[in-house]
Parts: C-alpha cells; sequence; structure tokens
C-alpha cells in the first residue's frame, strides 16, 4: 500500500508548480530557493503520510553543507570524506557540536545539461528550474529504499539540506542530514560532563559506565529472587531534597535477594525527563542499550550498605545519588538499575513525577503475582546490526546483546522483518547480491534461535 501512496505522490508532485518557474542560472546560482523547494517537497510527502513536516535544524544544515561542497570537490557521490575528523555524517554532525540521538544522510546528483532520468523511472526529464530540480531530488529520494526510508521515518522531525554546484559542468550536489529535534543541555552542565549524562556520540553509545547488557548465566538468579520480593515489603526509590535514596522495607530479605557470596552487586538510577519525548520524535537524549536518560554513577552493594540509615530498624534508606540541580523543577521519573557483575540484570521502570505537587517523591514497585506461564505479553524488538565495507559477515561482539536478549527472554517470535542495507559506492548488482547475503546472515541467527 505505501508503494502505491509513493505513485500517487509522484503524480502529485508532476503536476504541481508548473506556472511561476524560476529558471537556473548557474552565473547567479540561487542555493536558499532551490533549499526553500525541497523543503517545500519534502513536507508535501510529509503531510501526506501523517507525518510531522521537517523543521530545519542549523546543525544539520551545517553538516549537509559541508558534505555537500565536499562532493562538489571530489566530483563523486560518497558518504564519507578523507578527514579523519569528518569522515562519517555522525562525526560531521558533532563537529558542529550536534546533540542528536542519531543521523542519516541522503545524497544526489542532478544534471541540467542533458535529460536527466530520476533513478527507476524510464521517462528522462529535462532540469532547468528551481522548482524541476527539487521535485527531482525528491522523486529519487522516494525511488531509493534506503533515501526513502530516511524521508519517511517517524523519529527523523529535523533535517538540513546543503548544496554544492560545478558550473562548467551544469550539476547539482544535493546532501540531506537527517535527525530528531536537537537536545539541548542546561547550561550547569560542563562540557567534561556530557560524556558521562549524554553518551549520543557514536564512540559513546555504549559509555554506561562500562557494564554490558544482560546476560542470562549472570542474571537469571537475580532477576528471579528480585521478582520474589513479596508485594507487602517496601520496595520503592525515594527523592528528597533533591538527593535519591534506595528504600527496602526488609534488610534481611535484601541480603538473601543480593548475596555478596554470588557477585558484585551495584545499584544505579536511571533520571528520564518528559522532555526527552517531543511528540515529534523519540528519545532525543542517546542511544545507550542500558538507559533512556541521565544515568547516575552506579553504587557498589558494600557503599550502598555503609550508606543505610536505617540498619538498626532492619531495613535500608541508602543514597544512590543527586538529582541535576538543573533538573530540580522538571518532570520527570527515577528508573532503578540492578548491575550484577558488571551486566544490567534488571530495569524497573517507575511513574511520571511533578517535584512542584510534592516534596518527596516516592513510587512503590509492586510484583505480579502470576506465574510467568500464565502472562503473555508483547513486544517488538528492535536492533541495528552494523557490518564492515563489502562484508556480509557479521562480528560476535555485535550479535551477542541480540542473540542473549532472545534467550534470557525466552521470547516466542510471531513476525520478524529483517531490513538489509549497503553503501551507495560499488555498482547496484553487487550492492543488491551484499543486502541478500547479509539478511541471509541474520536470518541463519534466528532460525538457530528457534531451533
Amino acid at each position: 500500500m505505501r508503494l502505491i501512496t509513493f505513485s500517487l505522490l509522484i503524480l502529485l508532485l508532476s503536476f504541481r508548480g508548473l506556472f511561476a518557474q524560476t529558471p537556473i542560472d548557474f552565473n547567479n546560482f540561487d542555493e536558499k530557493l532551490l533549499t526553500q523547494k525541497i523543503y517545500l517537497k519534502l513536507n508535501e510527502v510529509r503531510d501526506s503520510l501523517g507525518l510531522s513536516p521537517f523543521v530545519k535544524d542549523s546543525v544539520l544544515t551545517a553538516a549537509a553543507n559541508n558534505q555537500a561542497k565536499y562532493l562538489k570537490k571530489v566530483d563523486n557521490l560518497v558518504h564519507n570524506q578523507d578527514n579523519p575528523n569528518m569522515a562519517s555524517v555522525e562525526q560531521r554532525v558533532e563537529s558542529f557540536k550536534g546533540t542528536h540521538e542519531k543521523v542519516a544522510e541522503n545524497v544526489d546528483l542532478i544534471y541540467t545539461d542533458r535529460p536527466f532520468t530520476v533513478y527507476k523511472e524510464k521517462a528522462p526529464i529535462k532540469i532547468n528550474t528551481y522548482e524541476s530540480a527539487a521535485l527531482a531530488f525528491v522523486r529519487s529520494s522516494l525511488n531509493t529504499s534506503s533515501n526513502s526510508i530516511n524521508l519517511v521515518n517517524r523519529e527523523f522531525s529535523a533535517t538540513g539540506i546543503g548544496i554544492g554546484i560545478i558550473p562548467e559542468k551544469k550539476c547539482i550536489y544535493i546532501a540531506q542530514v537527517f535527525g530528531p529535534m536537537a537536545y539541548n543541555f542546561p547550561s550547569s552542565i560542563k562540557n567534561k560532563d556530557k560524556k558521562i549524562f549524554y553518551p549520543s556520540k557514536k564512540i559513546n553509545i555504549e559509555n554506561a559506565f562500562g557494564i554490558e547488557p544482560s546476560n542470562e548465566v549472570v542474571c537469571g538468579k537475580c532477576a528471579g529472587d528480585f521478582n520474589k520480593i513479596p508485594d507487602y515489603v517496601e520496595n520503592k526509590i525515594v527523592v528528597e531534597n533533591g538527593k535519591v535514596y534506595y528504600s527496602f522495607g526488609d534488610l534481611g530479605l535484601f541480603n538473601k535477594t543480593f548475596p555478596e557470596t554470588e557477585g558484585v552487586f551495584s545499584f544505579s538510577v536511571d533520571i528520564v525527563l518528559r522532555s526527552q519525548f517531543p511528540c515529534s520524535s523519540g528519545n532525543i537524549v542517546h542511544r545507550s542499550f542500558a538507559f533512556d536518560g541521565i544515568m547516575l554513577v552506579p553504587i557498589p552493594l558494600k557503599d550502598l550498605l555503609k550508606s543505610n540509615s536505617k540498619a538498626s530498624s532492619n531495613a535500608l534508606y541508602a543514597y544512590l545519588g543527586d538529582i541535576p540541580t538543573e533538573l530540580k523543577n522538571d518532570e520527570y521519573v527515577c528508573n532503578l538499575m540492578v548491575i550484577k557483575d558488571n551486566h544490567l540484570c534488571t530495569y524497573y521502570v517507575d511513574y511520571p513525577r511533578i517535584p512542584s505537587s510534592r516534596s518527596v517523591i516516592s513510587t512503590e514497585f509492586f510484583v505480579d503475582t502470576l506465574l510467568k506461564s500464565e502472562i503473555s505479553k508483547k513486544k517488538n524488538l528492535k536492533f541495528t546490526i552494523p557490518f564492515e565495507k563489502d562484508k556480509s559477515v557479521y562480528s560476535e561482539q555485535d550479535i551477542r546483546p541480540f542473540y542473549d536478549s532472545l534467550h534470557l527472554n525466552k521470547y516466542n517470535i510471531t513476525e520478524v522483518v529483517v531490513l538489509a542495507y549497503s553503501s551507495i559506492e560499488g555498482s547496484t548488482e553487487r550492492n543488491q547480491e551484499l543486502q541478500k547475503s547479509r539478511a541471509e546472515s541474520i536470518i541463519q541467527v534466528l532460525q538457530s534461535f528457534s531451533a
């Protein structure tokens, strides 16, 4: 059905704006006008699909302009650059101080001195106006599977467009960079602390203080013991005067649930802001596998017990960290993270709270009394598995979180969608072959799981 929608969109776009078109003059080229025309066409597509319109983002625009000028320099369609600090689109966005959760890029080349054939279309067209150039770029994006995914991605609500022209060749290079809305740090968070609070940069995505994803061998008993805690035992996070505490009503049971003889335990808190999830985007903070907001430094079990102010009452009331000062008037939740032997074993979600309405914030965790066999949960899992250039073999390190997640939770898989991609370099035949072999390698993993 979506393919039909795209076809209709192309027809609609083809017959719009036939009047009052502006001829392209390479001696007085108007990059601003072409960019405006592209935005109009892009948002016509977004609107027809019920998506929010693209918002122009200054950082993404700077990254797109940088890439467009590079394409002009090398006179070739590529995504990477020779400069190691600007090699990838992620690095280019970061170089302009971007704080976007993730980014993507489309690039294209349009000739105006000859009949131009849009990708996957048979009839050539004449590109001699800014309107026809914008239309050709959008139609080409829709016809290219990887580009169309970026164009209609609900998480991508911000974008930037860059133009690079070669007048003597009458050609136009266009680069478009996509991303969610950027996250703005409070001024009180220092640059050196952003690596801790906001690991959005590609090199820091896994920077969750070194902890690793759940592992069935390490976490199975730990998670099971926690789920056996009776619902009448107090088990909650308390925020009092800007400090976060873990309150547990039975110290003896706590020690049995987290015995020091069975591993090295630590506890942390994930502070998730409501502002991280605007209606037009996904989580705009980062992509960590472990936490969604601001992860406080994990507290080892022995240090947690040392700070316990209710040991004499056979209870636990122990310090977990501070709410950053700049967040105290924001709406947020505090979620508990239990770590064993450097693996995140349990993550418990709290409920939203508005600090102005109460001075002490606490939300209890309630344990379901049904047997696991009686509960049916529906969950969508999404994993991105990278491949080296021109390779279809994944690394063990990249596939392990995916495989462990399936085994740990014992999912009954009802539907699998595998999307495989390749870069624009190389021939169409080789890229199609590479996409197929990459998809088949992931299917083999799924088949081994179900077996």
